[in-house]
């Protein structure tokens, strides 16, 4: 019995693996490497295809960086820009003395952009001022709560939408605005002679002055709004006035619209953002393409 296992040839199952194994070993190379080649040739195949999509990903992503650059060179290249002062002469303020009308003080805007200002705004008030007066804060704090301000609303009754107020300034153009004041015309010779006109917060020889406080504001064509803050020192040598160091031209900061004002409190309203925006005007230019030609039946009376 031992013997005949010992003579015994191998199983079919051997004799069909070493055939199949002598078949490989004589196969053509080309046959012999092709499942190694394929599974190679995916793999590079799969490498490409996400190395490619990441530099697509990344054109796209630089030509979005590039266009909004472009947009954003383009606002700043074109959009209003309103200073106090002006060509020719950039004087920014000064005091007229009638003795019919009194006492005024015209302050000289100038748009300097390419494109108009919409709602400009603008609220300045006359101080008389010590060396040792704080009253600059209270003032400013009072023209940020009571504006009047650039501010629009859409009413839910009706969707109609508040006006935001203001003027427009064309680009390249002056606009003269006047401070509120109570200074009469005595009041403004003394202070041109040099003299006190009004007790100041503990002794002092100093004369008095003037000093215009105030805010302006206004939104470009491209939906953007800007308010800076006017602080003038009065000079009674020159007549004129000059800016002072530490606020002019500073942001008013005045934050958000956070309630509809207390003349439109009975009624709901969304609040909208300060500036009409450029979709917007798409929009009304499309509704107003649409409706182009359309006859509309007469409302009733």
């Amino acid at each position: 019995m031992a013997e005949s296992l010992r003579t015994k040839g191998p199983t079919s199952a051997v004799k069909t693996a070493r055939a199949a194994k002598t078949r490989r070993l004589y196969l053509p190379p080309y046959r012999r490497y092709r499942k190694p080649l394929k599974i190679l040739f995916d793999v590079v195949t799969i490498v490409l295809v996400w190395f490619y999509a990441c530099q697509a990903k990344k054109q796209v992503v630089e030509t979005r960086r590039t266009v909004a650059a472009m947009h954003d060179n383009a606002v700043k290249e074109l959009r209003a820009y309103i200073s106090v002062g002006g060509p020719p002469d950039h004087k920014m303020a000064e005091i007229n003395i009638d003795p019919k009308t009194g006492v005024t003080i015209p302050v000289y805007f100038f748009n300097g952009g390419r494109t108009p200002a919409h709602h400009f705004m603008a609220t300045i008030r006359a101080h008389v001022v010590h060396p040792h007066d704080h009253g600059r804060i209270t003032v400013i704090d009072d023209i940020k709560r009571d504006g009047p301000h650039i501010e629009r609303f859409e009413y839910l009754y009706n969707r109609g939408r508040s006006n935001s107020g203001g003027l427009d300034i064309a680009a390249n153009s002056p606009r003269t605005e006047y401070a509120q004041t109570d200074i009469t015309p005595q009041q403004m010779r003394d202070i041109q002679n040099g003299a006190v006109v009004v007790p100041a917060h503990g002794p002092t020889q100093y004369p008095s002055s003037i000093r215009l406080f105030g805010t302006f504001e206004y939104c470009d064509e491209f939906g953007g709004y800007h308010c800076k803050e006017l602080d003038l020192n009065y000079d009674r040598v020159t007549n004129t006035f000059a800016p002072g160091r530490q606020y002019m031209d500073l942001d008013c900061n005045l934050g958000p619209v956070t309630r509809v004002p207390y003349r439109f409190g009975s009624v709901a309203a969304h609040i909208l953002t300060r500036c009409e925006q450029p979709s917007e005007q798409e929009k009304a230019q499309r509704e107003a393409d649409q409706n182009a030609g359309k006859r509309f039946p007469v409302a009733p009376s």
